[in-house]
C-alpha cells in the first residue's frame, strides 16, 4: 500500500519549464505582430467608409433641394433637409481651405449660361484622408451633368471652387474609386 502511495504523491512534472514558457510568449508576439496591423486597416477603412456615407447621404439631400427648387442649397439649407449632419456642415463657402477632420465643406452656385449649376461636397475622414462628390445639373460644352466622386487621398483639402472639369474632376483631386 505504501509503495502506490509513492506512486501517486510523487512529482515529477510540477509546471511548465522555461524553454516552454518561452516558446508560448514567442508565439504569442508572433500573432500579435500579424493580428494589430489587420486590425489597425480595418480602423482606417471604417473611418473612410464613414466619410464616403456622410457624403452620399448629403448628395441625397442635396439632390431632392434640387429637384423641388432647381437650385442647391448652402450648408444652412442643407441643416434645414438633414438636422442630422449639424455639426459636421461647418462653412457655406468654397472647399478651398482646410477644416479639422470629420468636417465637410458645401460649395454651391447658381445655374448660369456659362456655368453650370453644381454642388461639391467633401469631407476628410477621421484617418486624415479626403473625399468629395459633386453633382454637375447641367451639361455645357465643357462639363457633362452627372455625379462624380473623387479623392485626392492626401492631407490637401480638394477645390471645389472652379467649374467643373468635362471628367467631372477637379485639377487637384483623381478619382477615389469609392
Amino acid at each position: 500500500m505504501s509503495q502506490t502511495y509513492r506512486k501517486l504523491t510523487r512529482s515529477d512534472d510540477s509546471g511548465f519549464t522555461l524553454i516552454e514558457l518561452m516558446v508560448v510568449i514567442l508565439i504569442m508576439g508572433i500573432l500579435a505582430a500579424i493580428a494589430i496591423p489587420t486590425f489597425l486597416g480595418a480602423r482606417t477603412s471604417a473611418q473612410n467608409k464613414a466619410a464616403e456615407t456622410d457624403l452620399r447621404n448629403l448628395l441625397t439631400s442635396e439632390s431632392v433641394a434640387y429637384t423641388n427648387g432647381q437650385n442647391y442649397v448652402n450648408a444652412t439649407g442643407l441643416v434645414k433637409l438633414d438636422p442630422a449632419y449639424t455639426k459636421e456642415l461647418t462653412s457655406t463657402t468654397s472647399a478651398s481651405g482646410t477644416t479639422t477632420p470629420a468636417a465637410v465643406t458645401v460649395a454651391a452656385t447658381a445655374s448660369t449660361a456659362t456655368t453650370p449649376a453644381f454642388v461639391c461636397l467633401w469631407e476628410q475622414s477621421s484617418s486624415g484622408t479626403y473625399f468629395g462628390v459633386e453633382d454637375v445639373a447641367t451639361s455645357t460644352s465643357t462639363t457633362t451633368a452627372g455625379t462624380y466622386y473623387f479623392g485626392n487621398g492626401s492631407t490637401s483639402a480638394p477645390s471645389c471652387s472652379a467649374t467643373p472639369l468635362s471628367n467631372g474632376f477637379h485639377s487637384s483631386a483623381t478619382a477615389a474609386g469609392w
